[in-house]
């Protein structure tokens, strides 16, 4: 009798440990997947982030050469020969 008793408990402990053990992991697994779902999220916010960030800095460039055409050219009247413009684009840095 008393060695059923503790076989008894033996097993309610092997199953409580078990129980615990699977809580666990599972707590585990869906923390991960939580994380995981975030650092997708942030990929793709940063995806986006650096495709604006482009566009604005070729923009930016267009913008420049906008305003030093309107001053070198239409505001002098002169012609624009290939050597100025070739002098342009390297201040601009194209």
């Amino acid at each position: 009798m008393v060695k059923f008793f503790i076989f008894y408990i033996y097993k309610v402990m092997l199953k409580r440990k078990t129980v615990l053990l699977v809580i666990i992991i599972l707590t585990l697994l869906v923390g991960n997947i939580f994380f995981a779902v975030k650092y997708s999220s942030a990929i793709k916010k940063l995806a986006r982030a650096e495709a604006v960030k482009a566009n604005q800095q070729k923009n930016q460039k267009i913008i420049e050469f906008n305003k030093l055409f309107i001053e070198k050219v239409l505001i002098s009247g002169k012609e624009v020969d290939l050597i100025q413009d070739c002098n342009w684009r390297t201040q601009l840095g194209d």
